[in-house]
């Protein structure tokens, strides 16, 4: 960084904004301010410093989903070995159903070369009407019977927990101010896929996006609203917008608790017994399919389920 007349301060905490009227000019850290043509806020979902700005701060736990991780350490040939991977290979699993407890959300597990992270994510607003812990749900995951065999013997050498915006609507127009740009979670720059939730390939486009803006805006000497607005042209030409406006209605089905017990519940059911070989003669696929819809939930309600998946 250094040779292109930059550099990078870490375990520093900033404080707040420093400001001109309604221009950003710099930050305050430790007491200490430091000013800037552009400032960009990339402060995560809590938005401490883009509440001075206006933005509605703290989120609401409907808007938002914890995440808990665990890095577990292992050999790299004993992963290697139990993933079947080979050189630089990794490996990545979702995970989707019972997990969670009803509780809308997932798991995940990756590798890393002499590691491997899993965790869960949770819907704020259902975690705290469960009273579950996430800590009490991350311990059920790894128990599980297709989890176990993969972290035995494993270190534990991490454990993290972040907030991740996943219904958080900010109008564009507070993305960008007069010497200001705001970008990644901070933004509400996620998507809740249901099965996924997408926030990483946002915020970096966000931020390259952020970093053209103000490229345009020094080769003009102007840090205004008007020319860093700039950045909302990208995102808007980008994948960022356009599939945050395709998706938009994918966050009222994810919320539904049905979606991560009764439905994987009676697929799971249904397929185990349509493969599952006993004594006696094997009854009709269409009467084991009759048998597990009748503990489906009421057929109103499934219509109204699929009505909302058609609208994705």
């Amino acid at each position: 960084m250094g040779e292109v007349g930059g550099f990078v301060v870490t375990q520093k905490r900033v404080d707040s904004l420093v400001r001109e009227g309604k221009k950003v000019v710099g930050i305050v850290s430790d007491g200490e301010e430091i000013r800037a043509k552009v400032v960009v806020i990339a402060e995560g979902v809590l938005g401490l410093l883009a509440k001075e700005l206006g933005f509605p701060s703290p989120p609401a736990p409907r808007d938002v989903a914890v995440a808990v991780k665990e890095v577990i350490e292992l050999p790299r040939g004993e992963i290697e070995s139990r993933f079947s991977l080979e050189g630089e290979d990794g490996a990545a699993h979702l995970f989707f159903g019972a997990l969670t407890s009803g509780i809308p959300g997932g798991g995940f597990l990756y590798t890393n070369l002499e590691s491997i992270s899993l965790g869960i994510v949770l819907r704020m607003e259902s975690l705290l009407a469960s009273q579950r812990s996430p800590q009490e749900l991350l311990e059920g995951f790894k128990s599980r019977e297709e989890i176990t065999p993969l972290i035995s013997g494993g270190k534990i050498a991490e454990y993290g927990a972040h907030l991740i915006p996943e219904a958080r609507k900010i109008p564009s127009g507070l993305l960008v101010g007069d010497g200001y740009i705001v970008a990644g979670d901070a933004a509400g720059l996620a998507l809740n896929m249901g099965v996924t939730v997408r926030g990483m390939d946002m915020a970096i486009a966000s931020g390259v996006f952020a970093a053209k803006a103000i490229l345009q805006a020094h080769k003009k000497g102007d840090y205004s609203k008007e020319v860093l607005a700039d950045y909302l042209k990208m995102l808007g030409n980008s994948f960022v917008f356009e599939d945050m406006q395709t998706f938009k209605h994918l966050d009222k089905l994810a919320r539904e608790p049905r979606l991560y017990r009764e439905y994987p519940e009676l697929a799971v059911g249904f397929f185990r017994d349509i493969f599952s070989v006993s004594k006696g003669p094997k009854e009709r696929f269409s009467r084991t399919f009759m048998r597990w819809m009748r503990r489906a939930p009421s057929f109103p309600r499934m219509m109204r389920d699929l009505l909302d998946l058609g609208r994705i």
